[in-house]
Parts: structure tokens; C-alpha cells; sequence
């Protein structure tokens, strides 16, 4: 019985053997395969994030190279209509003229930016109101900006969109809003909240005349004003003073 019983530990243990010896067979026949592909792998995993890192640089220079030139046209058509003048309005000269730059300035934002995709509103909005109170030929410190503007970025449309806006209105406050060498502030503030951008612009100037309603106004300057908001599908608010204070809000896109 005993003698039974070591045969069959001796069956045993060689079957063992022998399934494990397959095992280690199985094991280094296998290895220099699976060794190989994993090479071939990470070689194709190499080769495909170097032509996806020199995609993204061809794009970001080409975007550049559009950027760049988009600014340059519509430089050209600046100089272009100063030398034409409006001899006879040079007021709507210079608020057409005014326009142009606030499109061209975001190209030109841009161009300077690391990214793209987005603009950083902060650096933006500081540049296009200096911009405005300068062509305003304005006694030096007669109107200052108050600008408070948080870590906002925005699509290149709605930032197109927003520049169109803020031109009417720095434009509107800084032409009837402090006759008489009066001085004062133009404050902007922007944020970004639970999904939405909020723009206000304000001025302690003189407000709107009484028989005025900003709501119903006419005027080419509110009347776009209006219309941009509407392009961006915001809304729009016009709140009791000191002054004028226009509360826009917006959808945030994330770029």
C-alpha cells in the first residue's frame, strides 16, 4: 500500500515537472514575440505623436500666418479710409475707423497668444479702451477706465462680438457722456458665472437725456449694440446711474 503510494507522488510530481517544464517552454518561445510587438507598438506610438505634434504646429502656424494677415487687411483698409477721409463727417470716420480696429486688435491679440483658440479678455479690453479714449483726443486725464476684468477667455467669435460691443459703448460714453472737458470713469468689469459671461460697462458722465429711452433708442450706435447682443444670445440691461451702466450677459463657450 505504501509502495502504491509513493508511485503515484512519483506519477504526480513528473506530470508536474513536465506541466511546468510546457509552461517555461510555452514561456520563452512566447517572450521574444510579445517583446517584439511591444517595440513595434511603442515605435508607432512614437511615430504617431510626432506627426500629431507636427500637425498641431503646422496648424498654429498657419492660424498665425491667418491671424497675421487678416490684421494686415484690415489695416490696409484703415489707412485706406484716412486717406480717403470723410472730409465732410469726420466724426463717422473715425467711429467706422474705430470699428475696424476693435476686429483687427483681436487678430492682433492673437497672433501674440500662446493659444488660439481663446483670448484673454483681460489683456483685450485693456488695449481696445486705451485704444478708444486716445482717439478721442481727450485732455490728458479727463476720463480714466476702471477695469476689472477676472481670468475670462472667450471663443474668437464671441470675442469679435464683444469688441464690436464695448466700441459702441466706450465710444458713447467718451463722446456725450463728459462735455466740457468734464471729467470722470469708465468702469468695465467682466465675469464668469454658473455658465454665463457678465459685461458691464458704466460711466459716471452725464446719463442719457430724460426724454431718452436707451430701450428704444434708434440710434446706429445702440441700435448695433443690440444686435450683437442678440448674435451672442444674451441679454441686455440698462441700469439708473450715476451716469450710464450697461449689464450684458451671455452664454460662456469653453474653448
Amino acid at each position: 500500500m505504501k509502495i502504491e503510494s509513493n508511485t503515484a507522488k512519483s506519477v504526480y510530481s513528473r506530470k508536474n515537472d513536465e506541466k511546468g517544464f510546457n509552461l517555461y517552454r510555452e514561456h520563452r518561445r512566447v517572450e521574444p514575440i510579445l517583446l517584439e510587438r511591444c517595440l513595434e507598438l511603442e515605435d508607432q506610438l512614437r511615430r504617431q505623436t510626432a506627426e500629431l505634434t507636427k500637425a498641431k504646429e503646422e496648424r498654429d502656424v498657419l492660424l498665425r500666418e491667418i491671424n497675421h494677415r487678416v490684421n494686415n487687411n484690415l489695416q490696409v483698409i484703415s489707412s485706406m479710409l484716412r486717406m480717403q477721409s470723410f472730409e465732410d463727417d469726420p466724426e463717422a470716420y473715425r467711429k467706422f475707423q474705430n470699428r475696424i480696429h476693435s476686429m483687427a486688435l483681436v487678430h492682433k491679440v492673437l497672433h501674440e497668444s500662446e493659444n488660439l483658440s481663446s483670448l484673454n479678455m483681460a489683456t483685450y479690453i485693456d488695449r481696445l479702451g486705451s485704444a478708444l479714449v486716445r482717439s478721442h483726443n481727450l485732455s490728458r486725464g479727463q476720463v480714466s477706465l476702471d477695469i476689472d476684468i477676472q481670468d475670462v477667455y472667450l471663443d474668437l467669435d464671441s470675442c469679435v462680438l464683444c469688441g464690436f460691443l464695448l466700441n459702441e459703448l466706450i465710444t458713447n460714453s467718451l463722446t456725450h457722456g463728459f462735455p466740457n472737458g468734464n471729467r470722470g470713469v469708465i468702469k468695465i468689469s467682466c465675469r464668469v458665472d454658473g455658465g454665463r459671461v457678465g459685461l458691464h460697462v458704466s460711466d459716471n458722465g452725464i446719463g442719457l437725456p430724460a426724454d431718452v429711452d436707451a430701450h428704444s433708442s434708434t440710434t446706429l450706435g445702440l441700435s448695433l449694440v443690440k444686435t450683437f447682443v442678440s448674435q451672442l444670445g444674451g441679454t441686455l440691461a440698462v441700469r439708473p446711474g450715476p451716469g450710464l451702466c450697461y449689464a450684458i450677459e451671455f452664454p460662456h463657450i469653453k474653448c
